[in-house]
């Protein structure tokens, strides 16, 4: 009991924190780069310019929708997928080719919102061993076995996201504004409750 009890008081090594859909948003956009010397093989800084500019440019598509950069916190930016010159490439250093394909996961959220939950986390000490997970992140190390194409949604009160999947990767998310909440208030009208 005595075992039970400290194992128990012990404080997490790690906390991961999930936010709904209509707080967290998460994005995967295609980004191209055409290189100028597709000959040469892609060197250490080139390849660092390149993925910098490619994750600039899956936030300006994001800002497109009407937001300023000042707005946004994001929590992860991370390349999905690269082909060169039309093949799956495991990484840009060391290849040549000159087209550039990649597949981006953006995940952000209002800096407001982002400074709120920082100010919970210190409040309650947690600003240690935290992470904030995106939804893609948890479905992916669910589906990454699984050869199968799928399809995942997630009903939320305001929000619906939908996540494809495809060969155990996220292949695609999307959302609209219908939730839950429209189906509680439509059953509560009808029932009288």
């Amino acid at each position: 009991v005595e075992k039970t009890k400290s194992s128990i008081n012990k404080s997490p090594r790690e906390r991961f924190w999930g936010l709904t859909s209509d707080i967290f948003k998460e994005r995967i956009s295609r980004q191209d780069f055409v290189r100028k010397n597709p000959r040469e093989l892609i060197q250490k800084k080139e390849k660092d310019e390149i993925c910098r500019e490619i994750l600039n440019e899956a936030k300006k598509e994001i800002l497109k929708e009407g937001l300023l950069v000042s707005d946004l916190h994001f929590v992860l930016q991370k390349i999905l997928e690269i082909k060169i010159d039309g093949y799956s490439a495991p990484e840009i250093e060391n290849y040549r080719g000159k087209n550039l394909n990649f597949k981006v996961l953006s995940a952000f959220l209002l800096s407001s919102y982002f400074k709120e939950i920082e100010d919970i986390f210190k409040k309650f000490n947690f600003l240690k061993n935290r992470k904030i997970i995106p939804s893609s992140e948890g479905l992916t190390s669910f589906v990454k076995e699984k050869s199968d194409n799928l399809i995942f949604i997630n009903i939320g009160g305001k929000i619906t996201q939908i996540f494809l999947t495809k060969e155990g990767k996220v292949e695609k998310i999307d959302e609209f504004k219908v939730g839950g909440a429209v189906f509680s208030e439509s059953l509560s009208e009808k029932l009288g409750l």
